[in-house]
This record gives C-alpha cells, structure tokens and sequence, in this order.
C-alpha cells in the first residue's frame, strides 16, 4: 500500500514535472520566435546601401596587378560617401557579343549598382580590349554631372596612358577626374533617355 502510495506520488511529480518542462519550452519556443521576428524587422528598417558588396573594379581583361587591383579599390570605396556616388572600373578582352556600350551598361544592370539604392547613383568605366575601346557608363546622379564636354575631357585624360598601355594610370586618372566633376555644380538639362546621346565620345585607343 506504501508502495502503491509512492508511485502514485512519483507519477504526479513527474507529469507535473512534465508540464512545466513543456510549459517552459513552449515559452522558450516563444521568446526565439519573436526575437527573430523583431530582428527581421530591425533589419528592414536600417538604412544599407543597395549594394554592399566592396568591390569595385572588375578587372576581367587581368590588366592590373593583386596590388594595383586593391589601391584602385580602395581609392573608388573612400570617394563613395563625400561623393554619393559609387565608382567602378571594368575590363575585358570578351564582351559576349554586345557593343561595348551594351556590354557595360547591361553589366551596371545585372549587378543593381547604386550607392542610393538599386540602379542608383553610379560611373562605370570599362576598358574593352576586345574591341579596344573605352566608354564611361553613367546612372542616377552621374547623369547629370557629366555632360559630353566633360566626358571627353575625362577619356582624354586616359587616352595616352591607355595607349601606352599603362592601365593602372588611366584608372587613377578616371578616379581623380570623376571626383573633380562630381564635386562640380550639375548640369539639369543633361539628363536623357536617348540611348545614343554619346556616340561621339566613344574611343577606340589604339588608333591615332
């Protein structure tokens, strides 16, 4: 009768043993629920850049060397903030068909450059030495600071360096020069949606 008494004693104590175990687990359960729920939304509600990604140049044609990659790389991220403006160089011997104006502008699209947001404010440069052609490529703020006057002052300043084959220079140049226009007034009227607004200030470099 003890005996019976005992287990009876051991049975309540375990079952409410139980309950309170699952009790606290579902209060466990509970808690991660809503923390992960309100880091979700903490998350949704910081203001990121569009793109976080840190690189910045592209060098498909192997133009540069680790280091020369790294210092232009770096140079491009430390003008993002003063200029709201992300900067990119890309080369390639392979533009998969596409002029090199297609190729660079559909590259710009496929990755959703932007420092504002997705498809935002950005300047490409693109060094193709497949056709042996350079073309500045701009979106959102670029547009309108750079007319075609100022376009063809900055590949201007890159032509001899790029025929001399000194590539590391000319995508110094395109940085310094894209922080001088950037840094100057805009110009409104520039902004258009014609897509051949810059025929003139493609430069094949190799010929004289």
């Amino acid at each position: 009768k003890s005996s019976a008494a005992s287990d009876v004693y051991k049975r309540q104590v375990f079952d409410s043993y139980d309950r309170r175990r699952d009790s606290g687990m579902k209060i466990k359960e509970n808690i991660i629920y809503m923390l992960l729920i309100i880091g979700v939304l903490c998350m949704m509600s910081m203001p990121v850049s569009a793109n976080e990604d840190t690189v910045r140049v592209f060098d498909y044609a192997d133009l540069l060397t680790e280091e020369e990659e790294k210092e232009l790389n770096d140079l491009c991220l430390d003008q993002e903030t003063s200029l709201e403006t992300e900067l990119y160089i890309l080369t390639t011997d392979d533009t998969e068909g596409k002029e090199t104006v297609d190729y660079t502008d559909d590259f710009g699209d496929e990755h959703a450059f932007g420092y504002d947001k997705a498809y935002g404010n950005y300047m490409i440069l693109c060094i193709d030495m497949q056709n042996r052609i350079v073309w500045l490529s701009t979106s959102g703020k670029a547009e309108m600071y750079f007319t075609e006057a100022r376009i063809d002052a900055l590949l201007d300043d890159l032509y001899s360096d790029l025929k001399a084959g000194n590539y590391y220079a000319a995508c110094y140049s395109y940085i310094r020069s894209g922080e001088k226009y950037l840094s100057e007034e805009p110009v409104v009227d520039n902004i258009t949606t014609d897509p051949d607004r810059y025929q003139d200030t493609i430069y094949k470099y190799d010929e004289d």
